[in-house]
């Protein structure tokens, strides 16, 4: 819940779908300023430093303690306004990386069409 709050209480280009067992996160692109891949980048890169080594999606799990649930809520409003500060302020969100850039690693599979 605290995800979907904080998404929606700030203008950042993530939504998060699914429910509290398999949550997924969209990003898009915000023009001028960077595109969906280097958003999800600058995320991911975000959590890292705050010792939080995030995937995506996120797969909640029940070892998880306090003290880790602790450390992720402390965390997302951190990786947040660093996103949303980087969008207000138009910096490109490309100078802020100090990884490359993640591609997207899951694509939709179409099989190829056959006639039978």
């Amino acid at each position: 819940l605290a995800f979907a709050t904080a998404l929606e209480g700030w203008k950042i280009p993530i939504t998060m779908r699914g429910n509290f067992a398999r949550m997924v996160f969209d990003f898009r692109n915000v023009d001028g300023v960077g595109t969906a891949e280097e958003i999800r980048t600058l995320w991911l890169q975000e959590w890292a430093k705050h010792g939080v080594l995030a995937g995506l999606p996120w797969l909640p799990m029940t070892c998880w303690n306090d003290t880790i649930v602790h450390e992720i809520a402390h965390a997302l409003p951190h990786v947040v306004t660093t996103i949303v500060g980087s969008i207000e302020s138009g910096k490109p969100i490309g100078e802020m990386i100090e990884v490359p850039v993640i591609r997207d690693m899951f694509q939709r599979y179409e099989a190829p069409q056959s006639p039978w």
